[in-house]
């Protein structure tokens, strides 16, 4: 049902677009919808054609995401930098960021920069658990457990911080703290 609702909706944009081709809002609205669809190409040849003048985060952002899909990471990397400059410490920006720097051997780039968020914004509970998972794959268990407690305390609803915690726990051998 949710695949034939992302259709519709891409034949919406597409039937608004063939009537106001400046439309970027409904643009982007197209592009997310193919990147769900899992056709990256095509999301990308729509963001494309908004010119670089008109582009917001959501483009850059949508940019990022669609060439790490495709495997171009020097471009992937390039569009969310310039997504995350437009809106610092945005733990959504930074996550995609972070695994872009992550397959390109980049990790202790994000861990600088993700630290630097969080410090910058230490309210955020996003940032904290982002700050997790970004030092359990620096291997850094301990400080990475710190995070995802401190996730956890900034929003006790934050499930995603429960479960990562456990699994910190869990890869250092402490199965007994994951129920505490």
């Amino acid at each position: 049902e949710q695949t034939g609702e992302i259709d519709l909706l891409t034949e919406e944009a597409r039937r608004i677009l063939s009537v106001t081709p400046n439309d970027d809002e409904t643009r982007i609205l197209l592009a997310q919808n193919l990147l769900r669809q899992e056709r990256p190409k095509e999301a990308l040849q729509e963001l494309e054609t908004i010119p670089e003048e008109r582009r917001s985060v959501s483009v850059y952002y949508a940019l990022g995401r669609g060439n790490f899909f495709v495997g171009r990471m020097d471009e992937a990397r390039k569009h969310l930098l310039k997504a995350n400059e437009l809106t610092p410490n945005n733990a959504e920006v930074l996550g995609s960021l972070f695994r872009v720097e992550l397959a390109t051997g980049r990790l202790q780039e994000s861990v600088q920069r993700i630290q630097a968020a969080f410090a910058a914004d230490p309210k955020s509970a996003g940032l904290a658990h982002l700050q997790g998972v970004v030092l359990s794959a620096a291997g850094r268990e301990e400080d990475a457990q710190q995070s995802f407690r401190n996730a956890i305390k900034l929003n006790p609803n934050l499930t995603d911080a429960y479960t990562e915690l456990a699994k910190a726990y869990a890869r250092v051998g402490k199965t007994d703290q994951v129920l505490k």
